[in-house]
């Protein structure tokens, strides 16, 4: 099991990283009044709420046009404000799967990154101006932890639920929380959860069931249940020799007496070193510096491809989004109030038991990690428009991973009870609902960072509502456990852990981090 070691800010976030530069209290002292501003919209209206929130949270040090070239290692952002359902219908549960903060470079970037940078720095000299840093530059990230913003990010997020929920929220029906057992994870959903207790003042949701990530667990918050499954590396690699060899050759140009010229998978490290600098320091790295739009441009799709080809679409045999399907099948289930019917990477102890897999709750929220809602996005048929082709950009495609999976990406599939003849504002006693839209029934509609799906694949209207029915009947990928791709994974479950067994490995290896 994991241990946790957590460093709480003076606002009562959870964050693992430590920075090893000198302490800056004017940057604590900005963290601090966007934590106000945030806290203090509560009591204005969501639209003002949402504004505040927005305005605060971006990191106007960093170029708008830079930021959102990063991929998933992009801030969250959203790309349009949020919209209420239509005056017919009402949200009756909220289902959100949400990412974790932002965080440090897992241990394999961190030492290719390290490494590329080292190799650089060997040069005797550097003849571009925004390249002099090099001379003094010394390497301090870490890896795999929760950084600050990444705390703040998800603290937000849990301002942002209760603001947009409240009314599916009162003492006898609290947010149900799972987390996938990593520690950015669950400190990601522990910050959450004191947002939301720091805007409705009096709810605090607990987190009620922790998932493993070993090997052999059944994970539905993680993709560790197809081992014969390959990662994007073949796509990745053959796209990075395209776009990055001419910027290896300038940089390789731009250095003096260099014994070892970069490579182009160099360069992609160089790139990296901009987003994990500057969203750690809440500065703007000297990386980012070295490289243009365009360049950032061929990074973006660098890391599209990366996302698609390992748990998305482009992955050989279905084995991408099969790893969804369990997700899948449990949302179903809450849509619909039935038992979870799956054959894939399910949970039964958890999820045939009424307590650790409840189906009354109005707000369910689980807590994962990108590739693992990669795979349930491509499971449910999310931006599945065009290809993506490992040799040139797809300029049209909708596959962005800095739009759909950036640090803190939220997707919500909320369930709406519609009734056409309920009066709203395009309707009175008076005159005929003419320009009200002849819903009856229960619909679902989703949203991906505030962004309204359209959702063709089961008659979708353009306000992106779905007739429940429907939409179950859409997901016959997920109904049928994945059409026979599940059995190609491979995978080996050890058995589904027990309650007890599992409740008294929690109790010994997560701490009460007092939020």
């Amino acid at each position: 099991m994991v241990k946790y070691e957590e460093d709480k800010n003076d606002e009562g976030l959870v964050s693992k990283a430590t920075s090893y530069r000198k302490f800056r209290p004017e940057l604590l002292f900005t963290g601090i009044v966007i934590l106000i501003l945030v806290a203090f919209s509560c009591k204005v209206t969501i639209q003002e709420r949402q504004k505040s929130f927005l305005d605060s949270a971006k990191l106007t040090f960093i170029p708008a046009d830079i930021q959102h070239l990063w991929g998933i290692l992009s801030p969250y952002h959203v790309q349009n404000t949020y919209e209420d359902p239509p005056p017919e219908c009402s949200v009756n549960q909220v289902n959100i799967l949400h990412r974790h903060g932002a965080r440090l470079p897992e241990l394999a970037d961190q030492k290719a990154m390290m490494a590329s940078v080292k190799k650089y720095q060997k040069a005797k000299g550097y003849c571009a101006e925004e390249l002099q840093f090099l001379n003094g530059f010394s390497y301090d990230l870490g890896s795999e932890s929760l950084v600050q913003l990444g705390a703040e990010q998800s603290w937000s997020s849990g301002v942002d639920a209760y603001s947009r929920y409240s009314n599916l929220v009162d003492k006898n029906h609290l947010p149900f929380i799972r987390v996938s057992l990593s520690d950015r994870v669950v400190m990601s959903a522990r910050n959450w959860s004191a947002g939301f207790h720091e805007c409705s003042r009096q709810y605090r949701p607990k987190i009620s069931v922790y998932i493993d990530e070993g090997p052999h667990s059944n994970n539905t918050l993680f993709n560790s249940n197809c081992p014969n499954a390959h990662a994007g590396d073949k796509q990745v690699d053959q796209w990075v020799d395209i776009y990055a060899n001419p910027i290896a050759h300038r940089l390789n140009s731009a250095a003096i007496d260099l014994p070892e010229n970069l490579t182009a998978k160099d360069v992609f490290y160089l790139m990296m070193m901009c987003p994990f600098e500057s969203v750690y320091h809440r500065e703007y790295s000297p990386f980012c510096g070295m490289f243009n739009i365009t360049e950032f441009k061929g990074f973006e799709y660098a890391i599209d491809l990366e996302q698609y080809y390992t748990t998305g679409y482009g992955q050989d045999q279905g084995l991408g989004r099969v790893q969804g399907v369990g997700y899948v099948n449990e949302l179903l289930a809450r849509l619909t109030n039935r038992t979870v019917k799956d054959g894939t990477q399910t949970n039964h102890t958890l999820d045939d038991n009424k307590h650790t897999f409840p189906l009354d709750k109005k707000m369910y929220v689980d807590f994962s990690h990108d590739h693992l809602m990669t795979a349930v996005y491509s499971a449910i048929g999310l931006f599945n428009t065009s290809r993506l082709d490992p040799t040139e950009i797809n300029q049209g495609r909708s596959w962005r991973s800095s739009e759909i999976m950036p640090f803190s990406t939220r997707m919500s599939v909320e369930r709406l009870d519609c009734s056409a003849r309920t009066p709203g504002r395009f309707y009175n006693s008076w005159s005929e609902n003419v320009n009200m839209k002849e819903r009856n029934g229960d619909y679902v509609r989703i949203l991906v960072n505030d962004v309204v799906q359209r959702l063709e694949f089961c008659g979708g209207d353009k306000e992106g509502l779905c007739e429940l029915a429907k939409f179950v009947d859409s997901q016959g990928y997920a109904r049928s456990n994945g059409n026979g791709d599940f059995d190609r994974c491979g995978y080996e479950p050890s058995g589904d852990i027990s309650l007890s067994a599992l409740s008294a490995s929690l109790s010994s290896s997560i701490p009460n981090l007092g939020l």
